[in-house]
């Protein structure tokens, strides 16, 4: 972990005005930096966007959380990332794994 030191220098009111400020803005920054993964087959990934972005749109706005899909570049392309406030990723997760238990369960009932 990185720790960084910063002194703050002026005016009494505007140092302390400063200050709390920074530690409004770096409790924020922890609350924000929650994160968690959910695997999916990559061709499974089409049905959890949706057309047009709509599927991971509708879970993005109602959570709050940001959800990242695998790149071409990336090793493992089954692993999607969740960020954000511990609530949205945990919201998220379970929506994006409940879409995953759907998409599993119907492509199964589709071969039967």
């Amino acid at each position: 972990m990185l720790l960084l030191k910063v002194m703050v220098r002026g005016p009494k009111e505007d140092v302390k005005k400063a200050c709390q400020q920074l530690l409004e803005l770096t409790t924020e920054r922890q609350l924000s930096s929650y994160s968690a993964e959910v695997h999916a087959k990559p061709q499974h990934h089409k049905f959890l966007i949706g057309k047009n972005g709509a599927n991971i749109k509708k879970i993005r706005d109602l959570t709050g959380a940001r959800i990242v899909f695998p790149t071409e570049k990336d090793e493992n392309k089954e692993v999607i990332t969740i960020t954000g406030k511990q609530k949205a990723v945990e919201l998220a997760k379970a929506q994006l794994e409940a879409t995953i238990k759907e998409i599993v369960s119907s492509r199964r009932r589709a071969i039967i």
